[in-house]
């Protein structure tokens, strides 16, 4: 199979169908509108390359850095992405259906307006990612970090799954603003007081002068 690296900066309209790349350096290509099916990038550095537009079908994407690549207007169906580094990356408007994102950084990506439907992060870093995406069904967001993320706190996020840990974060927070003492002890209770010192930290500029003692 040639090479992408001798035409990256031109790869717009480029249509793949099956193969595999491997340590490849297509940084900075141009491969808006362009189409990858039943292929797999092992190793490759994307980073900043203009996605938009492109579809993506029953793709996998693994140990691939990915920085800052423009994925907006997208359409990806069936794709995984392993062991990946997407900081800053965007899917603005895409349409992700069946991606499952495992142990990906992802922080401060943007899916604003994207449409998730069985997606799924394991692992990722979400820290300071835009989730406020359009429409949400079926999505996962297991052992990752949402810290400083970014969603509406409607429907589209809050029938996600969620795992435990950032469950009682999300309780500690509450607890820190809860206006009845009673309830706001019980949620601390409920989280741990661990969990909740550690949220006041993070959160406050000074130590929480009302945490009841324990």
């Amino acid at each position: 199979m040639p090479s992408l690296v001798s035409f990256k900066r031109r790869m717009q309209g480029h249509v793949q169908q099956g193969g595999e790349f491997r340590n490849l350096d297509l940084r900075s290509g141009q491969a808006f509108q362009s189409a990858w099916e039943n292929v797999l990038f092992d190793g490759c550095k994307a980073s900043m390359v203009d996605f938009r537009g492109s579809r993506w079908v029953n793709t996998k994407v693994h140990g691939t850095t990915f920085y800052g690549a423009n994925f907006n207007a997208a359409t990806l169906h069936g794709v995984e992405f392993v062991d990946g580094d997407g900081e800053q990356s965007s899917f603005h408007g895409a349409v992700l259906r069946n991606v499952v994102f495992r142990n990906c950084r992802l922080s401060y990506a943007s899916f604003l307006g994207a449409t998730f439907d069985g997606v799924v992060f394991t692992d990722c870093n979400l820290h300071g990612a835009d989730l406020d995406v359009a429409e949400a069904t079926n999505v996962g967001y297991l052992g990752s970090n949402l810290w400083s993320a970014k969603a509406t706190f409607g429907c589209a996020f809050w029938n996600s799954t969620i795992d435990e840990e950032s469950c009682n974060r999300f309780a500690a927070l509450l607890a820190r603003v809860h206006p009845d003492q009673t309830a706001r002890e019980a949620l601390i209770a409920m989280v741990g007081d661990n969990t909740y010192k550690a949220v006041c930290r993070l959160m406050d500029t000074q130590p929480d002068r009302n945490e009841p003692e324990f």
